[in-house]
Protein backbone atom coordinates (compact mmCIF):
# COMPACT_ATOMS: atom_id res chain seq x y z
CA UNK A 1 0.00 0.00 0.00
CA UNK A 2 1.15 3.52 -0.65
CA UNK A 3 0.77 6.45 1.72
CA UNK A 4 -2.58 7.50 0.27
CA UNK A 5 -4.06 4.01 0.63
CA UNK A 6 -2.78 3.65 4.18
CA UNK A 7 -4.34 6.99 5.11
CA UNK A 8 -7.67 5.87 3.61
CA UNK A 9 -7.61 2.72 5.75
CA UNK A 10 -6.85 4.80 8.82
CA UNK A 11 -9.89 6.95 8.05
CA UNK A 12 -12.01 3.79 7.74
CA UNK A 13 -11.02 2.85 11.29
CA UNK A 14 -11.53 6.27 12.87
CA UNK A 15 -14.82 6.74 10.99
CA UNK A 16 -13.97 9.97 9.20
CA UNK A 17 -13.73 9.37 5.47
CA UNK A 18 -13.41 13.09 4.66
CA UNK A 19 -10.89 15.23 6.49
CA UNK A 20 -12.49 17.23 9.29
CA UNK A 21 -11.40 16.59 12.89
CA UNK A 22 -8.28 14.82 11.61
CA UNK A 23 -6.54 16.49 8.69
CA UNK A 24 -4.62 14.55 6.03
CA UNK A 25 -1.41 16.23 7.19
CA UNK A 26 -2.00 14.94 10.73
CA UNK A 27 -2.59 11.37 9.63
CA UNK A 28 0.44 11.52 7.35
CA UNK A 29 2.59 12.49 10.34
CA UNK A 30 1.23 9.56 12.33
CA UNK A 31 1.95 7.15 9.49
CA UNK A 32 5.50 8.47 9.09
CA UNK A 33 6.01 8.10 12.85
CA UNK A 34 4.64 4.56 12.63
CA UNK A 35 7.17 3.63 9.95
CA UNK A 36 10.04 5.11 11.99
CA UNK A 37 8.93 3.18 15.06
CA UNK A 38 8.42 -0.11 13.18
CA UNK A 39 11.81 0.06 11.46
CA UNK A 40 13.47 0.74 14.81
CA UNK A 41 11.89 -2.26 16.54
CA UNK A 42 14.55 -4.68 15.26
CA UNK A 43 17.48 -4.98 12.89
CA UNK A 44 15.22 -6.04 10.04
CA UNK A 45 17.02 -8.03 7.32
CA UNK A 46 15.44 -6.05 4.48
CA UNK A 47 17.15 -2.89 5.73
CA UNK A 48 20.68 -4.32 5.58
CA UNK A 49 22.45 -2.38 2.84
CA UNK A 50 25.96 -2.67 1.39
CA UNK A 51 27.98 0.29 0.17
CA UNK A 52 31.59 1.01 -0.73
CA UNK A 53 33.97 3.97 -0.64
CA UNK A 54 37.31 4.47 -2.36
CA UNK A 55 40.19 5.19 0.01
CA UNK A 56 43.38 6.68 -1.39
CA UNK A 57 46.88 6.45 0.06
CA UNK A 58 47.55 8.73 3.03
CA UNK A 59 43.81 9.22 3.57
CA UNK A 60 42.67 8.26 7.05
CA UNK A 61 39.23 9.87 7.40
CA UNK A 62 36.27 8.70 5.30
CA UNK A 63 33.08 10.83 5.61
CA UNK A 64 29.91 8.79 5.97
CA UNK A 65 26.62 9.58 4.30
CA UNK A 66 24.28 11.63 6.45
CA UNK A 67 21.81 8.74 6.74
CA UNK A 68 24.40 6.37 8.23
CA UNK A 69 24.60 6.52 12.00
CA UNK A 70 27.35 4.67 13.92
CA UNK A 71 24.82 2.48 15.71
CA UNK A 72 23.51 1.28 12.34
CA UNK A 73 26.86 0.05 10.98
CA UNK A 74 27.12 -3.74 11.11
CA UNK A 75 30.45 -4.64 9.51
CA UNK A 76 33.45 -2.97 7.83
CA UNK A 77 35.99 -4.54 5.47
CA UNK A 78 39.06 -3.36 3.51
CA UNK A 79 40.44 -4.63 0.21
CA UNK A 80 43.68 -3.29 -1.19
CA UNK A 81 43.67 -2.40 -4.89
CA UNK A 82 45.00 -5.38 -6.84
CA UNK A 83 44.65 -7.77 -3.89
CA UNK A 84 41.90 -10.40 -3.69
CA UNK A 85 42.15 -10.69 0.09
CA UNK A 86 39.64 -8.95 2.34
CA UNK A 87 40.56 -7.71 5.79
CA UNK A 88 38.31 -6.83 8.69
CA UNK A 89 39.61 -3.96 10.81
CA UNK A 90 38.58 -3.89 14.47
CA UNK A 91 36.32 -1.11 15.68
CA UNK A 92 37.54 0.77 18.75
CA UNK A 93 36.24 3.72 20.71
CA UNK A 94 37.12 7.23 19.50
CA UNK A 95 39.37 7.74 22.55
CA UNK A 96 41.22 4.49 21.91
CA UNK A 97 41.48 5.29 18.21
CA UNK A 98 42.95 8.68 18.96
CA UNK A 99 45.60 7.04 21.12
CA UNK A 100 46.38 4.48 18.43
CA UNK A 101 46.86 7.24 15.86
CA UNK A 102 49.63 8.75 17.98
CA UNK A 103 51.32 5.35 18.23
CA UNK A 104 51.06 4.48 14.53
CA UNK A 105 51.15 7.91 12.90
CA UNK A 106 54.55 7.28 11.26
CA UNK A 107 54.11 3.57 10.51
CA UNK A 108 54.71 3.29 6.77
CA UNK A 109 55.03 -0.50 6.76
CA UNK A 110 51.40 -1.32 7.52
CA UNK A 111 49.70 -2.34 4.31
CA UNK A 112 46.28 -2.41 5.92
CA UNK A 113 44.76 -0.35 8.72
CA UNK A 114 44.11 -2.59 11.70
CA UNK A 115 41.52 -0.47 13.51
CA UNK A 116 38.89 2.15 12.87
CA UNK A 117 36.76 4.46 14.92
CA UNK A 118 33.81 6.73 14.21
CA UNK A 119 33.56 10.29 15.46
CA UNK A 120 31.37 13.31 14.81
CA UNK A 121 32.52 16.53 13.17
CA UNK A 122 30.71 19.83 12.83
CA UNK A 123 28.57 20.14 9.71
CA UNK A 124 28.56 23.44 7.84
CA UNK A 125 25.09 22.72 6.39
CA UNK A 126 21.91 23.67 8.19
CA UNK A 127 20.17 20.30 7.93
CA UNK A 128 22.44 18.46 10.38
CA UNK A 129 24.44 19.62 13.36
CA UNK A 130 27.08 16.94 12.89
CA UNK A 131 28.22 14.39 10.35
CA UNK A 132 30.09 11.18 11.10
CA UNK A 133 33.57 10.26 9.91
CA UNK A 134 35.17 6.82 9.86
CA UNK A 135 38.89 7.09 10.64
CA UNK A 136 41.33 4.29 9.76
CA UNK A 137 44.36 3.50 11.92
CA UNK A 138 47.14 3.41 10.81
CA UNK A 139 46.68 5.68 7.80
CA UNK A 140 46.52 3.59 4.59
CA UNK A 141 49.74 3.44 2.59
CA UNK A 142 47.99 2.44 -0.63
CA UNK A 143 44.66 2.73 -2.43
CA UNK A 144 41.94 0.41 -1.19
CA UNK A 145 38.20 -0.09 -1.13
CA UNK A 146 36.27 0.24 2.09
CA UNK A 147 33.01 -1.72 2.19
CA UNK A 148 30.49 -1.86 4.97
CA UNK A 149 27.02 -3.08 5.81
CA UNK A 150 24.60 -0.76 7.53
CA UNK A 151 20.93 -0.46 8.36
CA UNK A 152 19.43 2.14 6.04
CA UNK A 153 16.77 4.61 7.09
CA UNK A 154 13.28 4.05 5.80
CA UNK A 155 12.04 5.59 2.58
CA UNK A 156 10.73 9.11 3.17
CA UNK A 157 6.95 9.13 2.74
CA UNK A 158 6.82 12.46 0.93
CA UNK A 159 3.86 11.76 -1.38
CA UNK A 160 0.67 9.71 -1.58
CA UNK A 161 2.18 7.33 -4.14
CA UNK A 162 5.24 6.45 -2.00
CA UNK A 163 5.20 3.01 -0.36
CA UNK A 164 6.65 2.31 3.10
CA UNK A 165 10.05 0.64 3.34
CA UNK A 166 8.77 -2.63 4.77
CA UNK A 167 7.17 -5.76 3.27
CA UNK A 168 3.57 -5.42 2.15
CA UNK A 169 2.28 -7.90 4.73
CA UNK A 170 3.35 -5.52 7.51
CA UNK A 171 1.84 -2.33 6.13
CA UNK A 172 -1.15 -2.89 8.42
CA UNK A 173 1.13 -2.05 11.33
CA UNK A 174 1.31 1.55 10.09
CA UNK A 175 -2.47 1.65 9.75
CA UNK A 176 -2.97 0.52 13.36
CA UNK A 177 -0.26 2.77 14.75
CA UNK A 178 -1.62 5.86 12.96
CA UNK A 179 -5.21 5.04 13.97
CA UNK A 180 -4.15 4.57 17.58
CA UNK A 181 -2.30 7.88 17.62
CA UNK A 182 -5.30 9.58 16.02
CA UNK A 183 -7.64 8.25 18.73
CA UNK A 184 -5.44 9.89 21.37
CA UNK A 185 -6.61 13.25 20.03
CA UNK A 186 -10.25 12.39 20.72
CA UNK A 187 -11.66 12.90 24.21
CA UNK A 188 -11.95 9.53 25.99
CA UNK A 189 -10.34 7.81 23.03
CA UNK A 190 -7.65 6.08 25.11
CA UNK A 191 -9.38 2.70 25.00
CA UNK A 192 -9.67 2.73 21.24
CA UNK A 193 -6.05 3.83 20.96
CA UNK A 194 -4.87 0.99 23.19
CA UNK A 195 -6.69 -1.52 21.00
CA UNK A 196 -5.00 -0.22 17.86
CA UNK A 197 -1.56 -0.16 19.53
CA UNK A 198 -2.08 -3.77 20.58
CA UNK A 199 -2.82 -4.72 16.97
CA UNK A 200 0.30 -2.83 15.88
CA UNK A 201 2.36 -4.81 18.40
CA UNK A 202 0.87 -8.03 17.03
CA UNK A 203 2.13 -7.26 13.53
CA UNK A 204 5.58 -6.45 14.94
CA UNK A 205 5.67 -9.80 16.76
CA UNK A 206 4.61 -11.57 13.57
CA UNK A 207 7.46 -9.90 11.67
CA UNK A 208 9.95 -10.89 14.37
CA UNK A 209 8.92 -14.50 14.14
CA UNK A 210 9.13 -14.58 10.36
CA UNK A 211 12.33 -12.63 9.76
CA UNK A 212 14.55 -13.15 12.79
CA UNK A 213 14.48 -16.94 12.99
CA UNK A 214 17.94 -18.45 12.39
CA UNK A 215 18.99 -22.02 11.55
CA UNK A 216 21.88 -21.85 14.03
CA UNK A 217 20.56 -21.61 17.56
CA UNK A 218 23.98 -21.09 19.14
CA UNK A 219 23.67 -17.74 20.98
CA UNK A 220 27.40 -16.95 21.17
CA UNK A 221 30.43 -17.24 18.91
CA UNK A 222 33.69 -17.11 20.83
CA UNK A 223 36.85 -15.62 19.37
CA UNK A 224 39.39 -12.84 19.66
CA UNK A 225 36.85 -10.04 19.72
CA UNK A 226 33.93 -11.95 21.16
CA UNK A 227 31.43 -12.72 22.47
CA UNK A 228 29.29 -11.54 19.61
CA UNK A 229 25.56 -12.03 19.63
CA UNK A 230 23.89 -13.15 16.45
CA UNK A 231 21.61 -10.87 14.42
CA UNK A 232 18.36 -12.29 15.77
CA UNK A 233 18.19 -10.54 19.13
CA UNK A 234 15.51 -10.13 21.71
CA UNK A 235 14.33 -7.34 23.92
CA UNK A 236 17.66 -7.24 25.76
CA UNK A 237 19.46 -5.90 22.70
CA UNK A 238 20.66 -2.29 23.23
CA UNK A 239 19.27 -1.66 19.74
CA UNK A 240 15.83 -2.05 21.29
CA UNK A 241 16.38 0.96 23.53
CA UNK A 242 15.46 3.13 20.54
CA UNK A 243 11.87 2.00 20.86
CA UNK A 244 9.70 2.12 23.96
CA UNK A 245 8.14 -1.14 25.16
CA UNK A 246 4.71 0.41 25.51
CA UNK A 247 2.66 2.73 23.35
CA UNK A 248 -0.07 5.19 24.11
CA UNK A 249 -1.16 6.57 27.48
Amino acid sequence: MDLGTIRTEVRDIIGELVADFWTDAELNRYIVEGQFRFLGEERWPWLITATTAAVSAATAAVPLAEAIEPSRIIAVSLQKTGDSRIYLPVRVSPAKGFDLRTMYSTDTTASYPQWYYISAVADADTDNLYIYTLTLVPTPTGAMTLAFLYMRDGTALTGDTIEPDLPLEYHKALVHYAAGTAWLKELNGGGKAAEQFEMYAGVVDQARGEHLAEPDDTPLIMGADEPQYRMGRGRGDPWMLRIADTLGP
